[in-house]
């Protein structure tokens, strides 16, 4: 499941991006920002998608934010990783 979530709060666009994937590991929540960052070097991952996207938001004098959360959809709860983006 992937909820987008689009409001306005003081004055400022507040985009909520929230899935159900268990969420983003405790250990690497703080460096998912940072470039050349990746969890999926098996893969072939970069570690500049999360990176170049907070350089945009930030470019648009936005903020960007990681967490997870717990939330109910449907009457069913669920555990995810929510990306915030103010701008």
């Amino acid at each position: 499941i992937i909820i987008f979530d689009v409001d306005m709060v003081d004055g400022k666009l507040l985009i909520k991006i929230i899935d159900n994937a268990n969420g983003i590991p405790l250990d690497i929540i703080d460096k998912i920002f940072k470039a050349n960052f990746t969890s999926k070097e098996s893969l072939g991952g970069t570690g500049i998608g999360l990176y170049l996207s907070k350089q945009i938001v930030e470019k648009l004098n936005g903020t960007i934010e990681a967490k997870n959360l717990e939330y109910e959809y449907n009457g069913n709860s669920y555990y995810g990783a929510c990306f915030e983006i103010k701008i």
